[in-house]
């Protein structure tokens, strides 16, 4: 629930193109909606989404790289990761573990129900995670790449989300909708748990958009206006 409704996903321009030139995310991948987000907007997403896309290909399609050229580019950026994960094959009961771990723990403390303290802790240990990652592929022999790349993947988006969570819960918007935030000066509903206790949203953050950037090792966020709908173009969520 908590991925369905937290209205995030990678940022895109009106092309639905990322900050990576000629990557587009097409869809509920892209955060597109913010707080507000409206019902059955998937459908809309994907249609807008691609269609936009492809216009902007269309129009604008980079020349192939030739071959001998991409070859130099994919070596040049080739990640040390790989490199650690060249001679490894095999077995992946060590990383299938950790992932289903960490699964478990951002349920626990980043769903429905969130607590500033607990993402906080959590958060520090999922960075400790991914820094010594290297080092716990290197203790198991038998670990495959691709499950450790996949390992990787969720540790980088569990802090990214975290980060995301806790800049929202700073500001006094924090509960709405799917979440809820505990706030021990808050309200509390007879008959409910002290984790229950919040304060509803004020909506002083609804034209706001918060963007989350990898940064040196670390996840930084800060906001945005939310951009306006052209009415001077065939947008489709006309």
């Amino acid at each position: 629930m908590c991925a369905q409704h937290n209205n995030g996903g990678l940022s895109v321009d009106l092309w639905w193109q990322t900050s990576v030139k000629g990557l587009f995310a097409a869809g509920e991948c892209a955060g597109t909606h913010g707080v507000a987000r409206p019902g059955g907007s998937a459908l809309n997403a994907g249609q807008a989404g691609s269609f936009r896309a492809a216009q902007y290909i269309c129009e604008r399609g980079n020349a192939l790289i030739p071959e001998n050229e991409f070859v130099e580019i994919a070596k040049a950026s080739e990640c040390k990761h790989l490199e650690i994960c060249r001679s490894i094959i095999g077995r992946d009961d060590n990383i299938e573990k950790i992932i289903s771990e960490s699964q478990r723990r951002m349920s626990d403390c980043a769903a429905a129900i969130r607590d500033e303290r607990e993402m906080k802790s959590l958060l520090d240990y999922t960075y400790g995670l991914l820094t010594s990652l290297p080092e716990i592929a290197g203790t198991d022999n038998n670990i495959g790449m691709a499950s450790y790349y996949k390992l990787r993947d969720i540790l980088c988006t569990s802090c990214a989300v975290l980060a995301s969570m806790l800049d929202s819960c700073s500001r006094s918007d924090a509960t709405r909708g799917s979440s809820l935030y505990h706030d021990k000066g808050g309200y509390l509903r007879q008959g409910l748990e002290e984790i229950f206790r919040f304060s509803p949203s004020k909506k002083t953050e609804y034209n706001k958009i918060i963007q989350t950037y990898l940064w040196k090792e670390r996840f930084i966020c800060e906001s945005r206006a939310v951009r306006p709908i052209p009415r001077d173009d065939d947008f489709f969520e006309n």
